[in-house]
């Protein structure tokens, strides 16, 4: 009764125990105690006579009634944990493993608990006594926590004070047959400080209420300007005193006064439209109005009563409540433009008005709505009122297609509350939905309307589609780079024939690759930089940058992508070569990839350089339990598809290069578990020595500054003469690879075959056009060399097995038993589990049998599958029976090998 003790301690309040009869599923009696061994008597005596008894966690008033509204105050959080087959959690080891990873996640302490019978209790204590109120707001954090981080807790008891619990020490009655014993699980833990509770718990706060979360939006928005010309058009009363310049009653004059106080440019209006009275003063005047700004607006029945007939025919009769509402205008949105940066606007969008710095957007603005510096309202024409939508400029400046051309995307700019102009793009389809439309927003900062109000952007954001589509045409955009229909993209340039058009990328590409690919410097430089290495020793060099340059023939080939692994020594130019290679398009970092980069970030890469190569460096460094499946997904050009919120299944995006991995490392070393056969066909790997490949000094230097001054164009000839024969050369392509198929390299390593194809093809174009000064046919040759050295070196199915069956009986030396045909005896010597058995049969042959689950499990370790264990089973003439592999022990399903030789002699 500890806990009991701890949590009630010596607050004040009434201790109240429910008891009732054991097997009764309803009803039950509340007793009310002022002491703590009052209530714990009555506990005891009461389930002793076969009553099951709860006790209320809260201390409660002096009512005899247990009600949220009777709570007093707490002292402990709870959680009520259920465990059965047809609950949550099928164990109470489970449950607890749950509980505690929750407490990790929250950053609480682990708490006390309570074993009821059926599940468990965690009891948070806390160092002081706490009232209802202030208890309850913790306790529905803690509530929506265990939601969010999907703890299975009851939450009818989490956040209700009320609740009553099993006691530790009691008997759980609830059948009277099978009683259960509730236990406390370990020692009472110490208590938890309220401030580090309310802390660990305070970002689960549920905002429930909606008209305050609008009240806090409408309190951000900048006042509305008001135009004193408007409102004199639409209200007669207003327009009398313009008209007449002041000579109306003094009534009216202040009442008027009283608007133009709340309107842009009011003081100058109240002097202009009173300088008509002949007792007209510029103090008298000034010293009315300032009085005036001290009020609201005269209100439309203030008008009524000093102009009853005016006001009775005023079309907005009944739809207004003050005539300011009639002169509620915007500001004009204005973009600065950051000093130094020529940004001109388009024409006629410049004001005189307005500074250089600053211009003026145009935008077609959607029926009923209005844009200014303000935000963005809608209008309702008929009572000329206006909501707001947003609190910031914001609309549609663009609808484009992207390359897809079922992907239509809209450029979206606005201006932020500190004046700054920001742009980004929205697939459109994105407006179908209103959370993913609240996220898209919330992730770039526009916050500035209420949640009640995201239906309204959503809808505005619509108008402005709808409105531009039906004025103006969409426009293409580009979403990768390579081929599309008769052309190629290379970072803004689109490549049709001789022609070098401007290519709109979307705002998918990233900055860096949009402002790397581009051309610097000459060509014939880069071009006169291959010369240096065009000896015999760098043919590895020469391969890679006839490779990457073949990396925009894959589609043309119709094949997938490629990988080139450089391994080997450090000083021989693997980084280098690589980077040169890619600066044949751009500078090279717009297409060098950071190994620590996440899966999803590689996909991505590559999906946006869709056919020109990629460069990995340091790939030893890559994470190995990522490792295989990036290789894998780089040469077949394409992720794993996934599934969408719907279950329906999305295809991911595809690509076709070459992707350079460079390390000291091989990759072709790693460990069967990290790298499997498939994927060790998929790449062609080049060892890189210091004794033969070591690139001398001056050739590193000549590369180095050749690549940092003169990048992009080598790639554009290229790419623009591959456009222009693009027929002629898909012909040589397959005339090539079909030539390297028909040598003795196996098709499983059609990969390799494939890149040294349009390696070969990239290096005739490259010489044809004279921009590689070497002798391209022979590196090609060189790598051929290398693709058969690694077909000979791959192990065979039953070599593999073989292998893993030698470890196996290494590793588990002395756990064998032996059976000899002729003698009948078995091995007395064995420790532990038994890892098979080996039987001598009446013709003198040896076989071993060994449990064919735990042997399977053995081999999947080691990467061998199950398939090649099928295939060797078949090869090897192994059979699957039940084996009793030791004396008393039952038949276990076992694989029954045989064995050459004689294991009498050995």
């Amino acid at each position: 009764m500890e806990l009991i003790t701890t949590i009630w301690a010596a607050g004040e309040g009434n201790r109240v125990v429910l008891y009732k009869r054991g097997g009764q599923k309803r009803g039950g009696q509340n007793q009310f105690f002022k002491r703590n061994e009052d209530a714990i008597e009555f506990m005891q005596t009461m389930n002793t006579k076969g009553y099951d008894v709860w006790f209320a966690l809260a201390l409660f008033g002096e009512d005899t009634k247990r009600t949220q509204a009777n709570a007093v105050s707490a002292s402990s959080f709870w959680l009520d944990i259920d465990v059965g087959e047809d609950k949550p959690y099928q164990s109470v080891a489970e449950a607890a493993e749950a509980l505690g990873e929750f407490c990790k996640r929250i950053k609480l302490p682990i708490p006390t608990v309570v074993g009821s019978g059926t599940g468990i209790h965690a009891h948070w204590l806390i160092d002081q006594r706490i009232t209802r109120e202030r208890w309850e707001r913790s306790a529905k954090s803690l509530k929506r926590a265990c939601q969010v981080l999907e703890l299975k807790a009851g939450p009818e008891r989490t956040a209700d004070i009320a609740s009553v619990l099993r006691v530790p020490g009691t008997k759980h009655l609830k059948n009277p047959l099978e009683p259960k014993d509730v236990t406390l699980y370990g020692p009472i833990t110490p208590p938890v400080a309220l401030a580090a509770f309310e802390q660990a718990v305070t970002p689960y706060v549920e905002v429930d209420n909606v008209q305050a979360a609008n009240k806090v939006f409408e309190t951000t928005l900048p006042k509305l300007p008001y135009d004193a010309e408007k409102i004199a058009e639409g209200c007669a009363v207003v327009r009398e005193m313009r008209a007449t310049r002041g000579q109306v009653s003094e009534p009216h004059w202040y009442a008027t006064l009283q608007v133009l106080a709340h309107c842009v440019d009011g003081e100058q209006y109240a002097h202009e439209w009173s300088n008509g009275h002949k007792d007209y003063t510029h103090g008298a005047t000034q010293e009315k109005y300032e009085r005036a700004g001290n009020f609201g607006p005269t209100v439309c029945a203030r008008f009524a009563e000093l102009q009853p007939s005016a006001c009775a025919a005023c079309p907005h009769n009944g739809k207004i409540t003050t005539p300011l509402q009639l002169g509620a205008t915007l500001t004009p949105v204005k973009i600065s433009r950051p000093a130094g940066v020529h940004n001109p606007a388009p024409a006629g969008e410049h004001s005189d008005s307005l500074s250089v710095g600053e211009w003026q957007p145009t935008y077609i603005t959607p029926p009923h709505y209005q844009v200014g510096e303000q935000g963005v309202y809608f209008v309702d024409d008929e009572n000329a009122k206006r909501v707001p939508v947003l609190d910031v400029p914001l609309w549609v400046s663009q609808v484009i297609d992207s390359i897809h051309e079922t992907d239509m995307e809209a450029r979206i700019e606005w201006v932020t509350r500190t004046g700054r102009h920001r742009q980004s793009t929205m697939r459109v389809d994105t407006l179908m939905d209103i959370r993913a439309t609240g996220m898209w927003l919330a992730s770039r900062g526009i916050t500035g309307f209420s949640p009640r109000a995201l239906e309204a952007v959503k809808n505005y954001v619509w108008a402005c589609v709808q409105v531009y589509l039906a004025g103006k045409d969409t426009e293409t955009v580009y979403e990768h780079f390579g081929w599309y229909r008769d052309g190629f993209v290379l970072g803004a340039r689109l490549l049709v024939g001789d022609k070098n058009l401007p290519a709109q990328l979307a705002g998918r590409v990233p900055t860096k690759m949009k402002k790397y690919l581009v051309t610097r410097g000459d060509l014939d430089a880069w071009a006169q930089a291959t010369e240096s290495i065009a000896e015999d020793k760098y043919w590895p060099h020469q391969f890679t940058l006839t490779a990457a340059l073949g990396s925009v023939l894959f589609q043309l080939m119709g094949v997938q992508g490629a990988v080139l692994s450089l391994a080997g020594d450090s000083g021989v130019g693997k980084t280098t070569i690589g980077q040169f290679a890619l600066s044949a398009f751009g500078d090279p970092k717009a297409l060098e990839m950071s190994p620590q980069s996440t899966e999803k970030s590689f996909h991505e890469i590559w999906y946006i350089a869709n056919n020109l190569p990629v460069l990995i460096n340091e790939a030893a460094t890559l994470d190995l339990f990522k490792l295989s499946s990036l290789i894998y997904a780089a040469a077949n050009g394409q992720a794993r598809a996934t599934l969408t919120r719907n279950s329906e299944l999305r295809e991911s995006d595809g690509w076709q290069l070459l992707t350079i991995f460079t390390s000291n490392a091989h990759l072709m070393s790693l460990d069967e578990k990290w790298l499997n056969e498939a994927n060790r066909r998929r790449i062609l790997e080049i060892t890189m020595s210091q004794g033969e490949h070591e690139m001398d000094r001056h050739v590193a230097l000549v590369l180095h500054r050749t690549m940092a001054d003169h990048y992009g164009h080598a790639g554009e000839a290229f790419i623009q003469y591959v456009v222009e024969h693009r027929a002629e050369i898909t012909s040589l392509l397959r005339e090539i690879y079909e030539a390297y198929c028909k040598g003795d390299i196996p098709a499983e390593h059609r990969f390799c075959l494939w890149m040294i194809a349009v390696a070969r093809v990239a290096g005739i174009i490259g010489e044809r056009i004279g921009i590689l000064r070497f002798n391209t046919e022979r590196c090609c040759t060189m790598a051929q060399g290398v693709v058969k050295a690694q077909a000979r070196a791959v192990v065979t199915v039953e070599e593999k097995v073989k292998d893993v069956l030698a470890d196996y009986i290494s590793d588990n030396q002395g756990s064998f038993t032996r059976y000899d045909g002729k003698n009948r005896l078995w091995s007395q010597d064995m420790r532990g589990i038994c890892a098979g058995k080996y039987v001598k049969d009446e013709q003198g042959k040896w076989s071993l049998s060994v449990p064919q689950t735990r042997f399977a499990t053995y081999c999947r370790e080691r990467g061998v599958d199950k398939q090649h264990i099928a295939r060797w089973i078949k090869d090897a003439g192994v059979k699957s029976q039940s084996v009793k592999l030791v004396p008393l022990g039952t038949p276990t399903r076992s694989l029954v090998i045989p064995i050459e030789g004689d294991l009498d002699t050995e």
